[in-house]
């Protein structure tokens, strides 16, 4: 595309045109996705950056006439936010993996046993502080692996208010294990200690 295009939409999008924006959206949201693809592999994931990255582009964009290299600029956003996605994931994968592992190679002893109990405890602690619907929404997405499309129609709601709920359930999860840090690190030592 002409710089002298661009530039003309992103004058638009700043003065708040919203047909501007929506083509501006149309221009660069496959880009955007296969480059958040590179970084995340997950089609859900790809698409909440998508649509988080034009959010924010249009919350700020006043601010857009100030950007001299427009497609560089979104790249770097793009990857920043598929890093800020995989470092919040990546706690919550951690458990899930670990927990895993633990259930195969540890449940026949008495001590492991134990560990494994305590696991068992912290995730129903968690998820307990879910809303009965959350609740139900996040195990299917997180221990079941069902998409957000798949649950939709299997509880007849829309996919909008299935990504909702877990994104919801997803900050309540991690503000939990950040607060409870130091017992997660005991069981993971404990655990690693076992198989080592």
């Amino acid at each position: 595309m002409p710089i002298s295009t661009l530039n003309n939409i992103l004058i638009a999008v700043a003065e708040g045109n919203e047909a501007s924006f929506e083509e501006l959206f149309h221009l660069y949201k496959q880009q955007v996705y296969a480059y958040a693809m590179h970084f995340t592999h997950r089609d859900s994931t790809s698409e909440e950056i998508v649509q988080d990255i034009f959010l924010k582009l249009w919350l700020h964009k006043e601010d857009l006439t100030r950007i001299k290299c427009f497609e560089p600029y979104l790249y770097t956003i793009t990857r920043n936010l598929c890093f800020n996605y995989l470092k919040k994931f990546a706690c919550e994968r951690a458990l899930k993996q670990e927990l895993s592992l633990s259930q195969k190679t540890l449940e026949d002893s008495a001590e492991s046993t134990v560990i494994y109990r305590d696991y068992e405890n912290l995730i129903q602690q968690i998820l307990e502080l879910l809303p009965p619907q959350q609740k139900k929404i996040y195990t299917l997405n997180f221990f079941q692996g069902q998409k957000q499309e798949e649950i939709a129609q299997s509880l007849h709601i829309s996919r909008n208010t299935v990504k909702v709920h877990i994104a919801k359930a997803r900050e309540t999860v991690r503000k939990y294990l950040a607060a409870h840090i130091d017992l997660i690190i005991f069981l993971l030592i404990t655990v690693f200690a076992r198989l080592f």
